[in-house]
């Protein structure tokens, strides 16, 4: 998506600002083309995020979203007393 919003950002520049007037033969060509692949790669990458995500819920994993409701704690955590997502009681470590 970062990639996206560089290529609209050069493809506004080109169409505004650095647009070069004095080169003979010069068209608005390539910065359109640029905004629609730049947009095209931000709606492509948006589309896999959401993709990713859903997954990622599907599959009872966490995401950047949200979170399965075990905390931070990932297989056996004696500390938290989480044993891979199912709670028992806390455990005293000796």
């Amino acid at each position: 998506m970062c990639c996206g919003a560089i290529k609209v950002t050069i493809g506004i520049l080109l169409w505004t600002v650095l647009y070069p007037k004095d080169c003979y033969g010069v068209d608005l060509t390539f910065p359109i083309v640029a905004i629609v692949v730049g947009v095209y790669w931000m709606l492509w990458g948006l589309k896999f995020r959401s993709e990713a995500a859903a997954q990622a819920r599907a599959q009872g994993g966490r995401t950047a979203m949200g979170s399965n409701g075990t905390g931070d704690a990932e297989g056996d955590d004696v500390e938290t007393g989480v044993v891979m997502g199912s709670v028992v009681e806390k455990r005293e470590i000796s």
